[in-house]
């Protein structure tokens, strides 16, 4: 900018410097007879509104620069600053997702836990299959159901013989697997999942059975009696001597008797088979 302002667009004062020789004094003097015919103010005009102009770029460029700088300045912590947020925001998504990870193997947990806490509350310890406030739920809904559709409802009580004397000679432990093995007899042939097997009580076992008919009803009670029978658990108080069970099965088809009665008739026959 300044050599070019200087040797092209605005004159300038020049100075010129010659050796001391007779000829350069003759060139000397005659360009000294032609300076005081010059009229050099308009080329001082010129050369002022120059430097002035040249001042003002000068100035200008400088705040542009000036402005760039701080621009760019800006730029660069506006860019520090994004990059900052992203890595943060990256963080917090990260935090915020092993949260909800966290949050939901806890939910999980907790639904887990409480299937398990429910199946406990209607499960007997020993046994493994319902136990009695359970039943008495479902016996209450399939009857309900029963009288609805008109349907028909069986119910299967099961005692075993002389589990008192069973008790006596091979004490508690003997008595408890006894029952394990006579209710995983039960499970395996009241399977359906309609069909509900609970304890009911000391040594006597109950099963619902919705949409089965009392002949039905009879020949499953008859293979659960072979079967346990089968086992062989020893029972010194009979002969020959096995554990045994009594059953006593009574059957509704429509609502033509209550649930209670269903239980009172099922308990007259279980006291017949024990006889």
């Amino acid at each position: 900018l300044e050599v070019k302002y200087t040797l092209y667009e605005y004159p300038r004062t020049y100075r010129f410097y010659f050796t001391d020789s007779p000829a350069n004094e003759r060139l000397v003097e005659a360009i000294n007879q032609y300076l005081p015919a010059i009229d050099p103010s308009q080329s001082v005009i010129l050369h002022q509104h120059g430097e002035r102009e040249l001042l003002e770029r000068y100035v200008s460029q400088r705040h542009q620069r000036s402005l760039y700088m701080v621009a760019s300045a800006v730029a660069a912590v506006l860019a520090l600053l994004a990059i900052i947020a992203l890595i943060y925001h990256r963080r917090l998504m990260q935090v915020i997702t092993e949260r909800n990870i966290e949050i939901e193997r806890q939910r999980r947990a907790l639904y887990e836990a409480n299937v398990k806490l429910e199946a406990l509350s209607r499960t007997d310890p020993l046994t493994g299959v319902a136990n009695r406030r359970y039943f008495d739920e479902r016996a209450n809904r399939e009857y309900a159901r029963m009288e609805r559709q008109a349907g028909a409802l069986s119910l299967m009580l099961i005692d075993v013989d002389h589990f008192k004397v069973v008790n006596d000679c091979y004490g508690h432990l003997t008595g408890d697997a006894y029952l394990q093995k006579i209710a995983q007899v039960l499970k395996q042939n009241v399977g359906r999942v309609t069909d509900t097997v609970a304890r009911y009580g000391g040594e006597e076992f109950v099963c619902l059975l919705p949409d089965i008919s009392a002949d039905d009803a009879r020949k499953l009670a008859e293979r659960i009696r072979s079967e346990v029978e089968a086992l062989h658990l020893p029972n010194p108080a009979v002969e020959p001597p096995w554990v045994t069970v009594s059953i006593g099965v009574a059957s509704l088809k429509g609502d033509a008797h209550s649930l209670q009665e269903m239980f009172s008739q099922a308990d007259s026959q279980l006291y017949a088979a024990k006889q």
